[in-house]
């Protein structure tokens, strides 16, 4: 009977330790979308480190997902091995940086 208890205690403590090393409270932390095989990151940067391979500058007409399609494309023919995108409105702008992530 001893041995179940202390069984049954230590798969408790196991649960519960293993969903709170899970459980990410730190707001910054977020999930990214990816698009045109991109991960895309806006106004921001990602936790995983990185490597910058170039930018590009894309005028914005004030259709975000038409200029984002146009500046994801002249990026994946500028830098074929970029993994992520990350996107910068610069006033009338997007300067779009491609990245790929070490590993």
């Amino acid at each position: 009977m001893k041995q179940l208890l202390t069984f049954a205690f230590a798969v408790m403590l196991f649960v519960v330790t293993g969903f709170s090393i899970v459980k990410n409270s730190d707001p910054s932390t977020a999930t990214v979308n990816q698009v045109n095989g991109f991960f895309i990151y806006t106004d921001c940067q990602p936790v995983a480190t990185f490597r910058c391979l170039g930018s590009t500058l894309t005028r914005f007409t004030g259709d975000f997902t038409a200029d984002r399609h146009t500046a994801l494309s002249q990026l994946r023919n500028d830098y074929p091995t970029a993994t992520g995108a990350m996107i910068v409105f610069t006033g009338s702008h997007l300067q779009v940086t491609a990245i790929t992530f070490n590993q």
